[in-house]
């Protein structure tokens, strides 16, 4: 279900809370793609099922984890030297699998 602030009650000012909680009582997880990582944070918070990060302007981990699955099924590693979105690699450090870059090597 796409609900974007032109069709949602949120494009008019409802806050951010009503809609998170109204939203939970209707769907099992959200998606939720946005600019402001703060206004993801603010989902989460208030939302009773999973939130789910498709995109902020700080992170996009649903890409990083397709990319390193990626990597995983073309070379049958995950080392992801050179990557280019750092940051969002950065966050998938958190998985077993070994991640390097231009900077020391995690996990």
């Amino acid at each position: 279900m796409d609900l974007n602030p032109s069709v949602t009650q949120v494009g008019r000012g409802e806050p951010v809370a009503d809609t998170a909680r109204v939203l939970s009582r209707y769907m099992d997880a959200l998606a939720i793609r946005t600019f402001a990582q703060d206004e993801l944070a603010e989902y989460a918070h208030w939302a009773t099922i999973p939130v789910i990060n498709a995109l902020t302007d700080l992170e996009h981990p649903c890409q990083a984890l397709a990319d390193l699955l990626t990597v995983q099924e073309a070379f049958g590693v995950s080392d992801g030297q050179g990557g280019s979105p750092w940051p969002t690699w950065a966050t998938a450090t958190m998985s077993p699998i070994r991640f390097c870059s231009q900077a020391p090597c995690w996990g």
